[in-house]
């Protein structure tokens, strides 16, 4: 049964990385996140962040180059068309809103590219991309948000931008 099986692997998880963020598979801006130790609370806090093994989660490692916080890739067809850093605060290990412009990288482009062919098969064209030092941590394709704040913050129009390429497949530049 895949519900009994699935509090030993992400205990599993915290055992060989000694510290894991667990989080729903559908959740968005952080709610039920948890940083997951290893010792004595991993069980119950386990428990709880899977309902008792009944919500699914993603179970990863925890990188501490969080600190310096996180890219968020906005990719459309396979392409970075806008990027932003967020931080998490002093207070809280979660990731925050867009605190600045991010320029992606030779890395962040690789990743884009590889995710690029396997977001095509399943039909999706945007995705909100999350890197941390180099490596990707997540795809987001359910809510790949941001873009409002990211205009907010940064005077663009990437969302509208990201909304008329949608409606129109055949412009290829967004102006962000």
């Amino acid at each position: 049964d895949q519900i009994d099986a699935l509090l030993p692997l992400v205990e599993d998880i915290v055992r060989r990385h000694g510290t894991a963020v667990v989080k729903p598979v559908d959740g968005f801006a952080g709610t039920d996140v948890w940083l997951v130790e290893r010792g004595s609370s991993c069980r119950a806090l386990v428990e709880s962040a899977t309902a008792g093994g009944r919500r699914q989660v993603i179970a990863q490692e925890y990188l501490p180059e969080v600190a310096g916080g996180n890219k968020r890739l906005f990719v459309l067809d396979g392409e970075v068309v806008g990027a932003v850093l967020r931080r998490p605060s002093t207070e809280d290990f979660r990731i925050g809103p867009p605190v600045g412009e991010a320029t992606p990288d030779e890395q962040d482009h690789r990743i884009a590219a590889a995710l690029a062919p396997i977001l095509a098969v399943h039909g999706l064209a945007l995705a909100g991309v999350n890197v941390i030092g180099g490596r990707l941590i997540e795809a987001n394709v359910t809510c790949p948000g941001g873009m409002h704040k990211a205009d907010a913050l940064l005077g663009t129009d990437l969302s509208g931008d990201i909304v008329r390429r949608l409606l129109n497949p055949s412009m290829k530049e967004c102006s962000a």
